[in-house]
């Protein structure tokens, strides 16, 4: 399975008159192929990187230069933005919380960020919040949209497999980063 910039647009029609389209952008495949995809589209929005940095891994510093050294290619701009976790409780929830945080401060009115989440993404959220106990709420999993911040939080490649991103980035010769965690 394979799927195409144009496919992946038409999903994002209701944004395109959007002020901007923010990717979040760690360097991994997801994020690269959903960053190089939207970039294929002829009528999009202007298209900038957001990279978090949770200084969490050794490798962070050279997994933010990666980013930079992208988006210098790609001639888009790039927001690096270090965030401090706090390491009290669960690291994973504590640095979503922090990253999100950063986010909703970059929104401005009607600003669409874009995740690169996929179908794999999906089915491991629910796992965990299976094994938390959460309740009805909790099993919904990932809404495709959602308001964040000031602006809305669209996911467009929720309905891929993680095995059609990687073979977009196979196909485009796209380098990423890999996170050991």
């Amino acid at each position: 399975m394979s799927f195409s910039s144009i496919e992946l647009v038409k999903q994002l029609t209701p944004f395109l008159d959007a002020p901007r389209w923010l990717v979040a952008y760690s360097g991994g495949v997801d994020s690269h192929v959903l960053l190089h995809s939207l970039l294929q589209y002829p009528n999009h929005p202007p298209i900038e990187a957001v990279h978090i940095n949770h200084q969490l891994q050794d490798e962070a510093g050279q997994w933010q230069q990666h980013c930079q050294q992208q988006a210098d290619q790609l001639n888009i701009p790039l927001h690096t933005i270090t965030v401090a976790v706090d390491t009290t409780g669960s690291l994973e929830e504590q640095a979503r919380k922090a990253r999100y945080q950063a986010f909703e401060a970059l929104l401005e009115p009607g600003d669409v960020l874009l995740m690169g989440h996929h179908r794999d993404d999906q089915v491991e959220t629910l796992m965990l919040r299976l094994l938390r106990g959460s309740g009805s709420r909790g099993l919904a999993a990932m809404p495709f949209s959602r308001p964040l911040g000031q602006g809305l939080l669209a996911r467009p490649l929720l309905e891929l497999p993680r095995s059609a991103i990687e073979q977009y980035a196979k196909e485009h010769a796209i380098q990423w980063v890999e996170d050991p965690s």
